[in-house]
This record gives C-alpha cells, sequence and structure tokens, in this order.
C-alpha cells in the first residue's frame, strides 16, 4: 500500500492524516484502505481522497454493512447528492436502491435489470450528467459479474494526431433511450428526429479539477454529429469507439457484497457483465453533481 498524506495547519502545528492508496493497474483505480468512518469523521482525509478521485478516477473500498448516514456523508464529499425517484436507504434522500429482486418461486420481479450493459457514462443523456457516482454493493450477485472502467484521457491522448485534428471542436447530440446501454438495443434503428434531440456536448472534453482533455461520446453509436450525414456521423463514432474498446487503460473487478465505487463520471467510461434474473442483487446508487463537461479546444482549421 502507498500512503498519501494530507496536511492541515492549526494552532498546534501540522496535522498529519494519512490516506492509504493502493494503485490497482498503472492506468485507472486505487484501492483506499481506511474505512469510511475513519474518512467521514476526518476533515483532511476527505480532501485528500477528493484529490484521489480526481487522480485515479475511480477507488474502491470495503465497507461491509455499512450504515446509509455514513455512505450519505462519505459520497457528499464527491458533491451534492442527486435525488431520484424509487426507495432510498435508511430513508436517507440520494441513496437510492437499484435491485433485481425475486420471488419465493425464483421468479424475477417487475422492474428487474441483470443486462450486460456497454460501454457508457451514466446519465449521459441528461442536461446535467452525474459529476461523479458512488455505487455500494449491499448485496452481490452470486455468479460474480465484472465491472470495468476506462481511462478516457488516456484514450484520447493516444488517438493518432490525424484522428485528433479531425474531432477537435466537433460536437455530438447524447439522446435519450430507455434500456439504450443494453446490447440488443445497438442494432435499433430510430427515426432521426429521436436522435436530434438532446444534449449537444464536445467530442473533447476537458476536465474542471486539472485541465487535461479528454475523449467524450456518446455510447450510442447512431447518434448524430451536426454538420455532417448520419452515414458519417456512425463511421466516425464506430471507429472512436474501436479506439475505446482496444484500450489497454482499463480496470476490470467484481464488485462483491459490502464494495464501494467512487468513480469520476466524466474521463470514465464503463460496462458491466449480465448475471441470471434468477440471482438478486441490492446496490445503492449515488449521484453527485458537479460541472458539466466542456469543450477543450476549438476546431482545428483545415
Amino acid at each position: 500500500m502507498n500512503t498519501a498524506t494530507a496536511a492541515t495547519a492549526t494552532a498546534e502545528g501540522l496535522t498529519l492524516s494519512p490516506l492509504i492508496l493502493r494503485p490497482l493497474s498503472g492506468h485507472i483505480g486505487a484501492e483506499v484502505g481506511n474505512t469510511l468512518e475513519e474518512i467521514v469523521a476526518s476533515p483532511e482525509l476527505g480532501a485528500a481522497l477528493v484529490a484521489a478521485i480526481d487522480r485515479h478516477l475511480m477507488l474502491h473500498l470495503h465497507a461491509p454493512d455499512a450504515d446509509p448516514a455514513v455512505m450519505a456523508k462519505f459520497s457528499a464529499l464527491f458533491g451534492p447528492l442527486i435525488d431520484g425517484p424509487g426507495a432510498c436507504a435508511g430513508g436517507i434522500k440520494g441513496l437510492r436502491i437499484v435491485a433485481n429482486t425475486v420471488d419465493a418461486a425464483g421468479r424475477p420481479l417487475p422492474g428487474s435489470d441483470t443486462c450486460t450493459q456497454i460501454w457508457h457514462v451514466d446519465g449521459s443523456a441528461e442536461s446535467a450528467p452525474p459529476a461523479r457516482v458512488v455505487t455500494y454493493t449491499a448485496l452481490a450477485a452470486p455468479s460474480r459479474p465484472t465491472t470495468a472502467w476506462i481511462n478516457m484521457f488516456k484514450v484520447y491522448e493516444a488517438l493518432p494526431g490525424a484522428l485528433q485534428q479531425r474531432i477537435a471542436g466537433l460536437i455530438a447530440i447524447h439522446y435519450a433511450l430507455k434500456g439504450g446501454v443494453n446490447p440488443d438495443t445497438q442494432a435499433l434503428v430510430l427515426p432521426l428526429e429521436q436522435r436530434q434531440k438532446g444534449p449537444q456536448r464536445p467530442l473533447v472534453c476537458r476536465h474542471p479539477a486539472n485541465g487535461k482533455s479528454y475523449l467524450h461520446i456518446p455510447h450510442r453509436r447512431d447518434s448524430v454529429i451536426p454538420g455532417m450525414g448520419e452515414a458519417e456521423s456512425r463511421a466516425l463514432l464506430d471507429e472512436l469507439w474501436a479506439h475505446v474498446e482496444a484500450s489497454p487503460y482499463r480496470h476490470t473487478a467484481v464488485t462483491g457484497s459490502g464494495s464501494c465505487v467512487v468513480m469520476d463520471n466524466r474521463a470514465v467510461v464503463h460496462n458491466r457483465q449480465g448475471w441470471p434474473v434468477t440471482e438478486p442483487r441490492t446496490v445503492w446508487a449515488i449521484t453527485c453533481a458537479g460541472p458539466s463537461p466542456t469543450g477543450a479546444a476549438e476546431r482545428a482549421q483545415a
């Protein structure tokens, strides 16, 4: 384990608070050795953790039997909690419970979602997507499906120079489609009018924490790039996603019961494996508000 130390000046001198970190790969992610209770009790640890998510983009902690009140305080370190519909852990707004459950006969109840999900950013089609996402697995599926995360700073840096020049200044429309991150919806042919409705964001964005450029592309490959025809838009998005999917700048893990993952939801895309509908899983999905993606540069002149 590496130890990052946060320092705060006090009347008595300098107070040191060690944040225990172990990088999960050379590209993205770190394991946090401190407990939720230690972190929320120490402003120095909290500040160091926020700096760590900006540096590592994804953090993992072990938090068995997490208390909802503690989880709410912990999550609020990363931005104001966004309220949403449905039941909340401990009745605390922002700690939205997402569960697929089964009845006594093992049949999935309505609302179950155990599908595989393609690479995406959460809330991409919203006017203000979450800046960071905290996911607490209260009950993991027994088949141990994996989740993976990709560092989009490094994906952008690795793009050929000519492709970087080509996408500079371009924007794409992030349109909404229910179940749009599920593989079985990828072949749908939707009316152009529907695909022209949604937030417009640059393909290359600048991160508010460090000013670095990262690739930001809609997960729907049939999304529209204004100024391009449908076929040209599709070809460019397919090309960009091919670079993302071939990228080594990733971390893959099984999130077991008691796992808490904090993710930057701007410069990271993630996916997940599905699991049998007869296997229950319960997570607390916590989204944190923050600055939305902004353009990194003006389009290069031809």
